[in-house]
């Protein structure tokens, strides 16, 4: 029994040493009547999931472009790293809209837990069968190449949320994750047509209202005082995410989605110096639906053969919370699949034994060790306070936790 209690008592410490670390890692910045500048609140960069990103931002995904099927339907997610005293998030996305047109917008995994209309709204323009070509005076498209792709027109489609509640402990947002999922309806476009996603705004306030700022130095050599010691990166310069949606081939009948993990590892084979004796086996994300079986490519795309429905669709990898929708139809829309990290001990559940296995785990390499390559949700090679945290974040998760199914 005294043994027991000492296991609870460390436990209890892990925890708290756990969620500290969480609190720890985005910069301090404080409500306003703290002392402390409501200003200073940082973050360490914006990315784009799944593979799509052509900013080198803080364990960003590859920088290749999202295949997307014609005719069928995609999702990405901007995703941001170590943020603190999030209150409220404007967002503005460009697009060709000969290649893709916004099916919907909903709030990414930093809102998980929290209740729309309750703890935040969101409101949307201008998606959906409302999208409009760009106004050339009140809505200057982005400069670059091309624009949102050779010979395209650019829509453009807005998202504000905004959070309430200041008083209770779901409020601001702060740490790493995903603002905003963006699902796409593909259109029936030749293969290799290409859509550039921009985003004219992107921006974030904490409480006070005062622009979040990525933390990048005042100069050279002597880092921001605001920022963070490490693993909080320091930023060249306040940079936005470019996503490049490539049209592939047909989407045929079946079942077709997109996976990611929580952290930035990519979901389809990840270990290219073939550290594993069984290559795809541990480091691919997998998926069973009905009676078929399928693991995630490099950019995470998976592939159902058809179906007239798939009673279950569960998606898993050893380290993350696994995914579930159930009563499934081919023409079902799962958009990205995002499986939550810290499940490193496979019971599907995230817990004291987890926390206690990573956090006895800290600063050991992966090199060749399957259990360590499972704690490793950054794929920086090395297990850190980083992936603790993560696992912090996600205390208390039970799976299967439930995939958006849009039918």
């Amino acid at each position: 029994m005294k043994h027991i209690l000492r296991l609870k008592r460390v436990g209890e410490l892990l925890l708290a040493l756990a969620l500290a670390a969480v609190a720890a890692m985005p910069a301090a910045a404080q409500d306003p009547g703290s002392g402390v500048s409501a200003a200073q609140s940082v973050h360490a960069g914006f990315c784009v999931n799944p593979n799509s990103n052509s900013v080198a931002g803080p364990a960003c995904p590859a920088g290749i472009p999202q295949v997307v099927p014609s005719g069928g339907t995609a999702a990405t997610e901007v995703t941001v790293a170590d943020v603190d005293n999030v209150a409220s998030v404007q967002i503005a996305v460009d697009y060709n809209k000969d290649v893709v047109r916004i099916k919907d917008i909903r709030p990414g995994s930093l809102f998980d837990g929290r209740t729309m209309g309750t703890d935040y709204t969101i409101d949307k323009s201008k998606i959906g069968g409302f999208g409009a070509s760009l106004d050339p005076v009140h809505e200057p498209a982005l400069p670059g190449p091309g624009g949102c792709g050779a010979g395209s027109t650019c829509w453009r489609s807005y998202v504000f949320i905004t959070l309430h509640n200041r008083a209770t402990g779901k409020v601001a947002l702060n740490g790493s994750g995903s603002l905003i999922r963006i699902y796409w309806n593909v259109q029936p476009a030749a293969a290799g047509a290409t859509s550039i996603v921009t985003f004219p705004i992107l921006s974030m306030a904490n409480r006070s209202g005062s622009a979040i700022w990525p933390c990048f130095p005042t100069d050279g050599v002597n880092p921001n005082p605001h920022c963070q010691p490490l693993p909080m990166p320091v930023l060249a310069g306040n940079v936005a995410p470019v996503a490049n949606l490539v049209m592939g081939s047909p989407s045929a009948g079946g079942l077709k989605f997109q996976v990611a993990l929580e952290g930035g590892k990519i979901a389809g084979d990840d270990d290219p110096n073939k550290n594993f004796p069984t290559p795809g086996f541990l480091t691919d994300v997998a998926v069973v639906a009905g009676v078929f079986v399928d693991v995630a490519d490099i950019a995470g795309n998976i592939n159902i053969p058809y179906a007239a429905s798939y009673p279950t669709v569960t998606a898993s990898r050893p380290g993350y919370v696994t995914a579930r929708a159930a009563s499934v139809l081919p023409a079902d829309d799962l958009g990205l699949v995002m499986l939550r990290a810290g499940d490193v001990t496979g019971d599907d559940l995230v817990n004291i034994f987890d926390l206690t296995v990573v956090a006895g785990s800290l600063g050991a390499p992966v090199g060749t060790s399957a259990a360590l390559e499972t704690m490793d949700f950054n794929g920086d090679g090395v297990v850190t306070v980083a992936d603790l945290a993560l696992v912090a974040k996600n205390y208390g998760l039970t799976g299967p936790l439930p995939i958006i199914v849009i039918h």
